[in-house]
């Protein structure tokens, strides 16, 4: 598996799964000026299973790993923005939980 897809998906998925309404924006905004045009709606239904039952995770995280590798391949642009975005959530969830 690619670790750097990996890291993305799970910073990604914790930020979803945390409920920001900021992070959520964000991400609508990307999705929805991508080149690949199931991008917004994928990331939608990834959302809503993070949203929902935990059990549904594991589910969720491999959908969002599965987007990420397509964005990476059809929307660098995006690709990189959206890995901006995982990166500052990423930092963000460290200093919050910084003793």
């Amino acid at each position: 598996m690619d670790a750097e897809l990996q890291s993305l998906a799970d910073a990604l998925g914790r930020g979803i799964a945390e409920g920001s309404p900021d992070l959520n924006a964000l991400l609508t905004d990307t999705a929805h000026r991508s080149v690949v045009p199931s991008l917004a709606p994928r990331l939608t239904d990834v959302s809503r299973r993070f949203q929902g039952n935990s059990l549904a995770w594991p589910l969720a995280a491999r959908d969002l790993f599965e987007v990420l590798r397509l964005v990476r391949r059809r929307d660098a642009v995006v690709y990189e923005e959206l890995k901006a975005i995982a990166e500052a959530f990423a930092e963000d969830e460290r200093a919050r939980t910084a003793p």
